[in-house]
């Protein structure tokens, strides 16, 4: 099953959007990325199979000096937890 069906019939039902667009377009960052004045990395991997780079908009990354994103080959999905916590 993907992940827009389960969030298609899941998610957004369970927290009251319209549809799984609604909730991926209100839950999603990018809409707030233009406001960041703290120096911020973003971390992303290609392979990632919920946010994959075709849900990033590079240009939102490109118009804020304040913001870096940085992708790798591969992570998954929050694969870099490892990393940061052994």
């Amino acid at each position: 099953m993907k992940f827009e069906n389960i969030d298609e019939i899941l998610t957004s039902k369970l927290w009251d959007f319209k549809d799984h667009n609604d909730y991926w377009k209100t839950a999603s960052c990018m809409q707030h990325i233009h406001k960041i004045v703290t120096p911020t990395l973003f971390i992303n991997s290609i392979d990632d199979p919920v946010i994959g780079t075709k849900c990033i908009d590079f240009e939102v990354f490109k118009q804020n000096p304040n913001v870096a994103i940085a992708t790798t080959k591969y992570g998954g999905h929050i694969g870099y937890s490892e990393t940061f916590y052994n």
